[in-house]
């Protein structure tokens, strides 16, 4: 027997059944406070009537291979690469992009034709004291606002189906490239870490597919409209705001270096919480045995408070 000793095996020591190969791999026993070296005194499984309260039953369990531990890490891949990767996955789906393009358009040209239908009303109905023309603009302005919500309703639709399809799409070709992986990669990583990955790490994605890149976009269009009608009306007001972007865009680019850093270092600590979740309970046998539920409740708390923080 394997059993480290175990009744009719090798013997009362440490022996696990695997001394004559002998090649100085060294044999790890799980105990609630450590690992044992080869040889030490390891009590029979069967032999131990008290699993959860004695320290002297402990279970063999195989080496690590330290060459798998060396193994080095994927740098992470810059924005770019990233979105280049993501374009690929919006490929099938020209038709959706395109639709939720042109709406986007639709709807930052309705917004910025509001400002010039606010101003005919001024101009024209109350300045002018016609009725008549402010009875016009105020209908017209009431025919764009309408464009204006048709437009944000079709963007938002297609821009919030795009990010779930493609959210959908990445997951699936992120398990069947898992599924190929060799098992010296799941030697040296963790399966709650991986699982948070495919499902958390998806999630932010969709988040900025199905909302913020829209709403960049939009802004974008925004500011350079709104710019252009400024430069028309008044040269000289337009360069002082172009003056004053600076000041507000350095700031943004420096903050969001930092922020990008800790969002970064938050999705490593979530994966550390999945991983440790999935590690218990999926042991919660062994976990349950040893009496180690309170350790295991003070160590989650910990990796909890640490994403948190």
């Amino acid at each position: 027997g394997r059993g480290g000793g175990g009744g009719g095996g090798s013997g009362g020591g440490g022996g696990d059944g695997r001394d004559g190969q002998g090649q100085g791999a060294e044999t790890r026993y799980f105990t609630p406070s450590g690992t044992l070296p080869r040889g030490a005194a390891v009590a029979p499984f069967a032999g131990c009537p008290h699993l959860s309260r004695s320290p002297a039953c402990r279970i063999p369990m195989p080496p690590r291979d330290p060459a798998l531990e060396s193994l080095p890490k994927l740098p992470p891949a810059t924005a770019a690469r990233t979105l280049v990767r993501v374009g690929r996955f919006l490929r099938p789906y020209r038709l959706q992009v395109a639709i939720a393009l042109a709406a986007l358009v639709v709807a930052a040209a309705a917004t910025l034709a509001i400002g010039q239908g606010l101003k005919g009303v001024v101009d024209r109905g109350f300045a002018a004291g016609d009725a008549a023309e402010l009875d016009r603009t105020l209908a017209l302005m009431l025919v764009v606002i309408g464009v204006m919500a048709a437009a944000t309703y079709t963007r938002f639709y297609f821009v919030s189906w795009l990010g779930e399809r493609v959210t959908a799409d990445l997951r699936r070709a992120v398990f069947e490239h898992l599924l190929t992986l060799p098992p010296s990669f799941y030697e040296t990583t963790r399966t709650g870490e991986v699982i948070s990955r495919l499902t958390n790490d998806t999630t932010m994605l969709e988040t900025v597919i199905g909302s913020s890149a829209s709403m960049a976009a939009r802004n974008v269009l925004l500011l350079t409209g709104g710019l252009a009608m400024l430069a028309l009306t008044s040269l000289k007001l337009t360069l002082l705001v172009l003056a004053g972007v600076p000041l507000v865009v350095l700031p943004i680019i420096l903050f969001g270096r930092r922020v990008r850093k800790l969002s970064r270092a938050t999705q490593d600590r979530v994966g550390e919480v999945g991983a440790y979740l999935d590690e218990a309970l999926h042991e919660i046998r062994t976990v349950q045995a040893y009496g180690h539920e309170d350790v295991d409740r003070a160590r989650f708390g910990e990796r909890v408070e640490a994403a948190f923080a």
